[in-house]
């Protein structure tokens, strides 16, 4: 072994710097630029080493220690290119290049091999994109675990609802029904919800619910039906169906349906529209036989009148001043009698004439009419009417909106001041969904604890001026047949508005 590594190391041949005929600056080049690739050469390997030390999970661990090998090797090739300067072992040096050229072959050739598998490695742009891929599905993920914990939250919530709750998609597959539901029906579960309605449903209205049902989720409409659903006894009752589409981030055309009881409430408006019919006829008896009692009044009350009246010719003077009391009172209460039947007369018209039909009237045309009927009383009264009408015309039955003006105007004269003379203002204005008609004197007014009362029948407050306390009655029983309001602000001393609101 010593005489090999003397015979591989010894120095037969003469310095390479002789080559260079020892010139300082080809020599020194040599030495010093071939001293730093060595040491560049042999830092690499380190690099090497320390990446392997830290990402040992790298694929071709293996090819770095050749690269390894192979780099340090060609840094020991340029140290001996160095040594054989002044030192010629040339057969050292030619055993290391040897071993270098080794390295760089076994090197090549793996190199070669994988080459394939090192460009299917991702670039960094598709690392990133995958990355972004891998960040949208995390977040569509976290999405989807938050919808599961919001149906387990709406799925325990139904739990305390009386409502029966089932949840769908939109091919009509059911995905979940809530306890009062099985406990309601003694169902199992029905995977589809036509199949659930044909078991649960009366017969007789199913093909009406199952083809508002398809037609719902066709569409994509909200459904809502009254419908019969049979319990676990058999028994069927009435419930209110409604379904709703819902969309999700993470599920489309998932529906919501409740089923709520309205049994009861089905039971007592059958019982309520019974009895309003009853009381329809009632209301339509009494007023026939008001309207007809009315009429056949008429006749005897102006008999008696005129008998009255021919008693009082005949007797004339013979007449003592107890008979003349008499007689007298008899005319009155005769005329009496005769404005209570044309009271009764009216108030079974204004029911009557609700069945005419609606026109358009101009509100000028109205006053104008009730003007001209009762100028005796406004010029003997002094009266002075100013209107405005802002709003011209009304859709109103034509005698309805007379005996409005008729009434008002006539109250308002006929409670007027002792001060001074009548002032009424009329204005028109539409407000809101309404026309607004007020009606306002300077009359005597009327305390507030009295106004709740005003509009009853035969109801008066002040019985210093003739009068039945009908009309006001009249024109909020107008009023309130065409779906109007009417509403009072006076004083007293001061007078008196009146504010009918029309619907439009």
């Amino acid at each position: 072994m010593d005489m090999i590594f003397e015979q591989i190391s010894s120095q037969d041949y003469m310095p390479h710097g002789h080559c260079y005929f020892w010139e300082p600056y080809i020599l020194w080049s040599h030495a010093i630029s071939d001293g730093i690739i060595a040491l560049a050469y042999m830092a690499i390997p380190l690099t090497l080493i320390y990446i392997f030390r830290k990402r040992k999970d790298f694929r071709f661990i293996w090819i770095m220690v050749l690269f390894a090998v192979f780099i340090f090797g060609c840094g020991i090739t340029h140290v001996f290119d160095v040594v054989t300067i002044w030192n010629p072992i040339y057969r050292l040096d030619s055993v290391a290049r040897i071993v270098t050229a080794m390295a760089s072959i076994g090197t090549a050739l793996v190199l070669v091999k994988i080459t394939p598998d090192i460009l299917a490695i991702p670039t960094a742009k598709q690392w990133m994109d995958v990355n972004e891929e891998l960040k949208a599905q995390l977040a569509a993920l976290r999405e989807k675990d938050r919808t599961i914990e919001a149906f387990k939250e709406f799925e325990a919530l139904t739990e305390t609802l009386p409502q029966l709750v089932w949840t769908n998609l939109a091919d009509g597959k059911a995905r979940f029904y809530n306890q009062r539901w099985y406990q309601y029906t003694g169902l199992d579960f029905e995977g589809s919800i036509t199949g659930a309605l044909q078991k649960a449903v009366v017969p007789d209205r199913l093909p009406e619910i199952l083809d508002a049902w398809e037609q719902a989720l066709r569409h994509q409409q909200p459904f809502e039906r009254e419908m019969c659903i049979a319990n676990r006894q058999g028994e069927y009752r009435w419930h209110l169906g409604r379904a709703v589409p819902v969309q999700t981030a993470s599920l489309t055309g998932l529906w919501v349906c409740t089923l709520t009881d309205i049994h009861d409430q089905k039971l007592q408006t059958r019982v309520l529209e019974q009895k309003n019919r009853e009381l329809v006829r009632t209301n339509n008896d009494l007023d026939n036989f008001i309207y007809t009692a009315s009429h056949d009044l008429k006749g005897p009350a102006s008999n008696i009148e005129g008998i009255a009246g021919q008693l009082q010719k005949r007797l004339g003077n013979q007449a003592d001043e107890t008979g003349e009391m008499l007689l007298s009172l008899l005319g009155q209460s005769a005329q009496k009698l005769k404005h209570t039947i044309n009271d009764l007369t009216e108030i079974a018209k204004v029911q009557k004439n609700m069945e005419e039909e609606t026109e358009v009237n101009f509100f000028s045309e109205a006053l104008a009419d009730v003007q001209h009927d009762i100028a005796p009383v406004i010029e003997a009264a002094g009266a002075t009417i100013t209107a405005q009408f802002e709003a011209t015309t009304i859709p109103f039955q034509k005698k309805n909106l007379r005996s409005i003006f008729y009434n008002l105007l006539t109250n308002a004269i006929k409670y007027q001041s002792p001060h001074r003379p009548p002032v009424i203002r009329i204005e028109t204005r539409t407000e809101e969904k309404y026309i607004r008609l007020t009606v306002e004197d300077n009359g005597l007014g009327i305390r507030e604890q009295h106004q709740e009362k005003l509009f009853r029948m035969f109801k008066r407050f002040h019985t210093h001026v003739e009068g039945t306390g009908i009309g006001l009655y009249i024109v909020k029983r107008i009023v309130e047949n065409n779906n109007g309001r009417i509403e009072v602000e006076s004083e007293e001393g001061r007078g008196t508005a009146f504010h009918i609101y029309f619907p439009l």
